[in-house]
């Protein structure tokens, strides 16, 4: 029994024991970071399903896939393709939590620079 122990840790050790593949690569030297503000994009919107509607196109080249998944799995009210995706955002940006939330952190991050910059002297 402890010889199939052993020679199953050994196993165990040469089979685990690879390089690792899931690292992306980082390119030496300075990363061009650009921060863009979908929050802000969002509730500059006029809460008017046509001009919400007027407005996605460029949201869609602005922010692309991630537009997509924010509203999807982050919001939660659908695609921006739905026909109610327009009142379902409006819903979200006129209700009252989170426009107490949104008050807070603008409070918080009036300047946003400084929090820029750390980022993009971290990379």
């Amino acid at each position: 029994m402890k010889r199939l122990m052993i020679v199953m840790l050994g196993m165990l050790l040469i089979v685990s024991c690879r390089p690792k593949r899931h690292e992306i690569p980082v390119p030496q030297g300075k990363l061009n970071l650009t921060i863009l503000r979908l929050d802000q994009d969002l509730f500059n919107l006029a809460p008017d399903p046509d001009s919400i509607r007027s407005a996605l196109p460029a949201l869609r080249e602005k922010y692309g896939e991630f537009l997509e998944a924010y509203s999807q799995y982050v919001l939660q009210i659908g695609k921006t393709s739905d026909p109610l995706y327009p009142e379902l955002l409006i819903t979200f940006l006129t209700d009252r939590s989170v426009f107490e939330l949104k008050q807070a952190s603008d409070s918080v991050f009036a300047d946003f620079t400084p929090v820029q910059r750390r980022l993009e002297f971290a990379w």
